[in-house]
C-alpha cells in the first residue's frame, strides 16, 4: 500500500511538473506582443523616444537601408528581414538590425538637437515640449490651418496639405537652422587660421580662368604627311608669322574666336587640347594638337578676367564652413553616452511590426 501512495504521488509530481515545464514553454515561445505607440523604445538624455516617434524614423530610413541591403546580396521575401547579410558590418547582419540601428541613430540626432534648441530657447525648442505628440499636434495644427486659409483663397505659401515626411524634414532643417546661427553668434574664428584656410583650401576653388581670345589653325587628317605639314606651319606661327598667312600657304583653315574658359569643357576638345588652351598668355603659341580628326594649333591674341576672389570676398564662406564644423563636434560630444535603449520594446520591434506598422507603406 504505501509503495501504490509512493507511486501516486510521484506521478502527481511528474504531472505538475509537465504541467508547469508546459505552461512555461508557452509563454516564453509565444509571439511577442507589438509594442504600442506609447511605449517607450529609448531615452535620450533622459528625454523619452516613443515607439510612434521611433515607428516613423523606421519609415524615414526604410528605403534607404532596403537599397543597401538588396545591394549587398540580399533576397525579398517573407524571411527578408531575418535573413543575416554578410559584407555590410564587421559580422553578419540581418536588415532589421541594419534598419532598426538607422533609425536609432536619427532620433537620437534629432532629439538631441531638440534638447539643444529647448536650452537655447529658440523657436524649434522654445514651447517646452519636445515629445513626438507635440509634433504630431503642430502638424496637424499646421494643415488646419492651411486648409482654412485655402477655403477662404487668403495666400498659401508652399503645399496646400504637408505630408508628415515634409513636415518633419523641415522641422528637423529648421531646428538646424537656428542651431548653427547660435554656434555662430557664439564662435570666434582665429583670423590667421582664416587666412591659412583661404590660401590651401577655399582661393584655388575661386579661380575664374576669364575669357581668351585666339586664332586658330586646323588641318585635317587627309594623308600621312599632315602632321608633317601641321608641324611646319606651327614653327612658321612661333617664329613670328602670320597665323592667317600661313594657314593660306600651308593648306589649313583659320579662323579665330573668343572663349569664355568656363565653358571650355563643353566645347567638346579632348583634355590634352583644354590643358593647352587653358595655360595660353598673350602672344604664346601651342605646340601641335591632336584631335581626333584635325590637327590643331592655337595663338592667344588675348586674355582678360583671370581672377581668384579676395579673402574678403570668401571670408564669409569660410566662417560659415568653420561653424559647420564647429556644430557638428558640439553635436557630436552632446551624443556621448546620451543613449539608453529600452531593451524590453527594442527587441519587440521586429519584422513583424515592420510589416504591420506601415513601415513598409511610405506612410
Amino acid at each position: 500500500m504505501a509503495l501504490k501512495m509512493k507511486l501516486r504521488n510521484l506521478l502527481v509530481l511528474l504531472c505538475a511538473v509537465l504541467v508547469v515545464t508546459g505552461a512555461a514553454l508557452v509563454f516564453l515561445l509565444r509571439p511577442q506582443a507589438i509594442p504600442g505607440d506609447s511605449e517607450i523604445v529609448a531615452w535620450v538624455s533622459g528625454e523619452p523616444v516613443t515607439v510612434g516617434e521611433f515607428r516613423f524614423e523606421l519609415n524615414m530610413n526604410y528605403a534607404a537601408v532596403l537599397t543597401k541591403a538588396v545591394n549587398a546580396g540580399g533576397k525579398q521575401g517573407k524571411r527578408f528581414w531575418d535573413t543575416k547579410i554578410s559584407g555590410i558590418a564587421d559580422k553578419p547582419v540581418t536588415p532589421l538590425e541594419m534598419l532598426k540601428t538607422a533609425a536609432m541613430g536619427t532620433s537620437e540626432r534629432r532629439k538631441i538637437m531638440q534638447i539643444w534648441a529647448k536650452e537655447k530657447g529658440l523657436a524649434a525648442g522654445a514651447g517646452g515640449d519636445i515629445s513626438w505628440n507635440a509634433f504630431v499636434d503642430s502638424f496637424n495644427k499646421e494643415n488646419l490651418r492651411r486648409k482654412n486659409a485655402a477655403s477662404t483663397n487668403a495666400p498659401v505659401y508652399g503645399p496646400n496639405q504637408f505630408t508628415r515626411k515634409i513636415f518633419y524634414n523641415l522641422d528637423v532643417s529648421e531646428t538646424e537652422f537656428q542651431l548653427k546661427k547660435a554656434v555662430a553668434a557664439d564662435y570666434v574664428p582665429d583670423e590667421a587660421e582664416l587666412q591659412h584656410l583661404y590660401e590651401t583650401d577655399y582661393r584655388p576653388r575661386t579661380y575664374n580662368p576669364g575669357n581668351i581670345t585666339v586664332e586658330v589653325a586646323s588641318l585635317p587628317k587627309n594623308n600621312d604627311d599632315s602632321l608633317n605639314t601641321a608641324q611646319t606651319l606651327q614653327n612658321a606661327v612661333s617664329g613670328g608669322e602670320d597665323m592667317k598667312g600661313a594657314c593660306s600657304k600651308f593648306g589649313a583653315e583659320y579662323f579665330n574666336r573668343g572663349i569664355n574658359l568656363i565653358h571650355l569643357p563643353a566645347m567638346g576638345f579632348d583634355q590634352p587640347v583644354m590643358a593647352a588652351i587653358m595655360a595660353l598668355k598673350p602672344g604664346s603659341v601651342t605646340p601641335v594638337l591632336e584631335q581626333e580628326d584635325s590637327y590643331l594649333i592655337f595663338r592667344c591674341i588675348d586674355r582678360q578676367g583671370e581672377k581668384y576672389l579676395s579673402f574678403e570676398q570668401i571670408k564669409p564662406d569660410i566662417i560659415r564652413g568653420l561653424t559647420d564644423v564647429e556644430f557638428d563636434k558640439q553635436l557630436a560630444d552632446r551624443m556621448k553616452d546620451a543613449l539608453r535603449i529600452n531593451e524590453k520594446v527594442y527587441k519587440r520591434i521586429n519584422a513583424n511590426f515592420i510589416k504591420n506598422n506601415d513601415v513598409e507603406s511610405g506612410q
